[in-house]
């Protein structure tokens, strides 16, 4: 598994963290309780970055993912 990430991972792009996706983030998280927040903020993050550059995030756990409207392919 570690093997198959590392070959996976020379092929991505790094992707920044810009004002408009911490926004739309913030936004996302609002409505959830401060432990959800807590444990969701990541997730958010990554499905808003996906979701600003039409990405398809690979997950394991997509329930979390799809709170966010993320288009999540699982593997």
């Amino acid at each position: 598994e570690e093997i198959e990430f590392a070959a996976m991972s020379l092929h991505m792009d790094k992707l920044s963290l810009d004002v408009d996706i911490a926004t739309q983030v913030g936004i996302a998280l609002r409505p959830l309780s401060r432990n959800q927040r807590r444990r969701l903020t990541a997730d958010a993050i990554i499905a808003v970055t996906a979701n600003t550059h039409n990405l398809v995030v690979y997950s394991r756990n997509p329930k979390d993912m799809r709170r966010f409207n993320a288009l999540v392919q699982t593997y």
